[in-house]
């Protein structure tokens, strides 16, 4: 990834929208979150063998997914508000899996 002129923040293929540099995450921890709320259903893609198999969906994980989502949204949300200032570039987003066991969720601990 190409450093761009703002400290903190990187650009990836051409044509692609600055971050914060800690968010490279960002994709597959929504895939992932949608994932786990959608059930085996959207995991075919990534292993057609399942596609035979019955379709699990959990009501926990699934609200597990939109309470991430939400958190998501307001990251991006409160570093959209602060582009530009120094501070936006040391916005923070956990991934999903640390999500879950920061608040939580899913981990050792559970």
């Amino acid at each position: 990834m190409e450093r761009c002129d703002d400290p903190g923040l990187r650009v990836g293929a051409p044509g692609s929208r600055a971050h914060p540099a800690g968010w490279g995450h960002l994709h597959h921890s929504i895939f992932d979150a949608i994932g786990n709320g959608a059930g085996g259903v959207a995991w075919i893609d990534v292993a057609p063998s399942w596609a035979g198999d019955a379709l699990s969906y959990s009501p926990e994980w699934s609200t597990n997914a939109a309470y991430y989502l939400d958190y998501v949204q307001g990251r991006v949300r409160a570093w959209r508000n602060e582009y530009g200032a120094r501070k936006a570039a040391k916005a923070t987003l956990l991934s999903y899996q640390d999500w879950l066991v920061r608040t939580r969720r899913y981990g050792a601990d559970v």
